[in-house]
């Protein structure tokens, strides 16, 4: 942040001071929180032309069983609900769905959506964190199925994964890890927040 912008806050705050002087503040009737149309930092959304969301909100009224699993599981991720992602995730395998498609086209989905919201201002930081302990939730589930669909031949290769020091949001890692697993490689997993050394 400039020097010139951290100075202009804290003249701001002192001549506000505390309790706040709504008075000091002048005319609010042209400043929008963020989110609001006008707000200058809305951004037109990267998501709208992803070709699976595109088809998700097309087909709302004939919707197949495994599109309305992922419509549903796309819900529960923005909704920030861990049992209704669980129970859509077990209608999704009692449908025939394979644990790489709930992953990648309900789930993930869902994480995209509200990845982009949080880039047009419209989720915080904490929406993102709650949106991915959603995910988590249901992974248990998947995980095993993810594990044993890989190739029978022993493993093609070993792969050493770790999220390095500062970093602690692991969801992107573990499904990397699982994917290497379900095609037959051998993943050692170091975890999150590793120290170089």
């Amino acid at each position: 942040i400039p020097d010139e912008n951290l100075k202009a806050m804290i003249d701001t705050c002192s001549s506000i001071k505390y309790p706040m002087d709504i008075q000091a503040l002048g005319d609010l009737s042209n400043v929008y929180l963020a989110g609001h149309p006008k707000h200058p930092g809305k951004r037109a959304s990267s998501a709208a032309t992803d070709a699976d969301l595109v088809e998700v909100k097309s087909h709302r009224k004939d919707l197949t069983p495994q599109e309305e699993v992922n419509e549903k599981l796309v819900e529960a991720i923005m909704e920030y609900d861990g049992d209704k992602a669980i129970e859509w995730v077990k209608k999704g395998l009692e449908r025939g769905m394979t644990a790489q498609d709930i992953v990648f086209d309900g789930l993930s989905l869902g994480m995209k959506v509200v990845g982009d919201m949080y880039e047009r201002n419209e989720r915080f930081v904490t929406d993102m964190l709650k949106a991915a302990k959603t995910m988590d939730k249901a992974m248990p589930i998947l995980t095993p199925l993810l594990e044993s669909a890989g190739g029978g031949g022993g493993p093609t290769g070993t792969v050493v994964v770790g999220l390095v020091r500062g970093n602690t949001q692991d969801i992107g890692k573990n499904l990397v890890c699982l994917m290497l697993k379900a095609n037959g490689f051998k993943v050692i997993d170091l975890g999150k927040n590793v120290k170089p050394e």
